[in-house]
């Protein structure tokens, strides 16, 4: 019987898509050796089996032990069992024991500080997928846990509680096999728990804390190798890319000494943090929103609170020695500080300042290039002899703004320097640019802090003076600086040269 193209084409395409199925399969062997490549794929690692037993569709491993030691720490791990079960449709389930021994040496093997713990996990189920050559795992536990059964300093037993709960987990990853590879993976958790104690008979210390819908996710690509240095990662172009997130969380920070306690009560809304590590540079964006912070303690005539509609910060920074230019930057947010009522009422009676709340904001970007690598064995030495690790070739000075008491100081620049150019100006490169600062309701400001006793009278007749030399009025209160460096070095303020 004659077959249409049509029908031959989706016979072809239907028996390709069972192919590619199949070839996507992973067995338990499979998934036992890509755990074996990776656990002593990192420093000076080693794996101890007690015995490997087949039934069936499931392969057990009994007694692993992973053990690494890297820069004169070392630490094991103790699974009791794995059960890695093929699921008939391409994919292993994976079962641990609920109870993960695991052993930390912070100084070196078989010394007399150490760390014991243990890693439970309530329901905790793994299923493995995609390829040999590309897994994903897909993993979930009603909660994980990791608690000190043990802390050891100097050969006496340390009195101290160490707990981190982790509750309704659930998170992927995938990684690719070979020399290089590539890593993802993805954590999500309605809730993390952290509670640590220490009492050494004289004083007590409590720690706890919670934050609510945390997630988490990152790249990667690494080599086969242990990773020392930032650095190592230039040999494949290797890299690290984080993101963390959560909703409202709480600490508590509680110290009792002497018999008096002092407790810290620490606040937030949603957090948010990403970092990004490349073989020639840092950077890192933090970002706190509705944060409140309350102290007491018994030796404090009243409680003290600040609240803040953000607290962020971030930065760009290089790592390595280059040629030519790299970025550089970093930014502060401060946004709306206030305290609370108590303290003012202390400092100003009468509100004769304006309680508003604080607020400094900054960013600076431009670039710059490393004279030697941060991790170069030389490098404390030649900082010690005076040698600037970073030249700064351009900065740009963007969104200044410090606003307080009922007044305001806004900013904005840019700069270049040349850096073959150490004699117009001694000792630093020669920058050539502007700035431009404004400020509104500077002097009704310190008007207010001199009545209420902030502000000396003869500081006051100081500031006032500087501002007459520096300053233009343009305005009710109203005040602008303008200062410029020409390429010949001069020095204008405000047209007026200076130098």
């Amino acid at each position: 019987m004659r077959r249409s193209p049509f029908f031959r084409l989706l016979a072809t395409t239907s028996l390709t898509a069972f192919a590619s199925t199949a070839l996507a399969d992973v067995s338990a062997n499979d998934v036992w050796a890509n755990w074996q490549e990776q656990l002593s794929a990192y420093g000076d690692g080693r794996i101890t089996i007690g015995g490997e037993t087949y039934s069936g569709k499931s392969l057990t491993v009994d007694g692993v032990e992973i053990s690494a030691e890297t820069n004169g720490r070392s630490s094991s791990i103790l699974i009791p069992q794995i059960i890695l079960t093929e699921n008939g449709d391409g994919t292993v389930t994976v079962a641990l024991s609920p109870n993960i021994p695991i052993t930390f040496h912070p100084n070196a093997p078989h010394s007399e500080n150490l760390v014991e713990m243990v890693l439970q996990l309530v329901n905790g189920t793994v299923v493995v997928s995609g390829s040999p050559e590309a897994m994903v795992y897909d993993y979930s536990a009603d909660r994980m846990t990791l608690s000190a059964t043990q802390i050891i300093e100097d050969g006496e037993e340390v009195p101290a509680d160490i707990l981190l709960n982790a509750n309704g987990l659930q998170g992927q990853s995938r990684q690719t096999a070979g020399d290089v590879r590539d890593l993802s993976s993805s954590f999500a958790a309605s809730s993390v728990d952290v509670l640590i104690g220490f009492d050494d008979g004289e004083s007590r210390v409590d720690l706890s804390g919670r934050a609510s819908n945390v997630t988490a996710t990152s790249e990667a690509r690494l080599g086969a190798g242990a990773i020392q240095n930032i650095t190592d990662l230039r040999e494949f172009g290797g890299y690290l890319n984080a993101s963390y997130r959560s909703g409202p969380g709480t600490i508590v920070l509680s110290v009792d000494e002497d018999g008096g306690a002092t407790t810290i009560v620490l606040g937030t809304g949603n957090t948010s943090f990403d970092m990004a590590i490349a073989a020639d540079s840092v950077s890192m964006d933090s970002l706190s929103a509705d944060v409140a912070i309350n102290l007491s303690g018994d030796e404090m005539p009243f409680p003290i609170s600040l609240t803040a509609r953000a607290l962020g910060q971030s930065f760009t920074f290089p790592v390595v020695s280059t040629d030519g230019p790299m970025p550089v930057g970093m930014t502060l947010n401060v946004s709306d500080l206030a305290l609370d009522d108590q303290i003012w009422g202390m400092l100003d009676p009468f509100g004769a300042v304006p309680h508003e709340p604080l607020t400094l904001q900054f960013g600076i970007d431009g670039t710059g290039r490393l004279l030697f690598d941060l991790d170069d064995p030389d490098g404390d030495e030649k900082i010690a002899d005076g040698e600037s690790p970073l030249e700064i070739q351009s900065a740009n000075i963007s969104g200044l703004r410090l606003a307080f008491a009922g007044a305001e100081l806004t900013g904005e620049g840019a700069f270049t320097f040349d850096n073959t150019d150490t004699e117009t100006f001694p000792g630093m490169p020669r920058p050539e640019g502007r700035a431009r600062l404004e400020a509104i309701g500077l002097n009704t400001m310190f008007d207010r802090l001199a009545t209420v006793g902030l502000l000396p009278e003869e500081q006051l007749m100081g500031f006032r003076m500087m501002l007459g030399m520096f300053a233009d009025v343009v305005g009710d209160d109203h005040l602008v600086s303008q200062i410029e460096i020409t390429p010949s070095g001069q020095i204008l303020l405000n047209g007026q040269r200076l130098r």
